[in-house]
């Protein structure tokens, strides 16, 4: 989220990864992958911006190998989002009463 110490996370995050995909989840506080690309260009990894969740997990499984670890981080409606675009089935949004 926008109003999370950025920097911090993501000097605590991006040592131990080869490839980042920058996105957001569909959520008004979340950073914008502008945002995020920027503050971890000192810390010389590679990476791109893909504008959805969708969209980057279908960039990162296309990259991936058979034997590499795609990792998702990042808040909770990030990881929600995510589980949703993978099973939308099992995680589709409860219905209204």
């Amino acid at each position: 989220m926008a109003d999370k110490d950025v920097r911090t996370i993501l000097r605590g995050i991006l040592p131990m990864a080869d490839y980042v995909i920058f996105t957001r989840p569909e959520y008004y506080r979340a950073a914008a992958p502008e945002a995020l690309m920027q503050e971890a260009s000192p810390l010389g990894k590679p990476g791109e911006i893909q504008p959805t969740l969708t969209k980057a997990i279908e960039k990162a499984k296309h990259m991936a190998d058979r034997e590499d670890l795609i990792l998702v981080t990042g808040s909770l409606f990030t990881v929600g989002e995510t589980m949703a675009v993978l099973d939308p089935e099992k995680y589709k949004p409860d219905s209204i009463r």
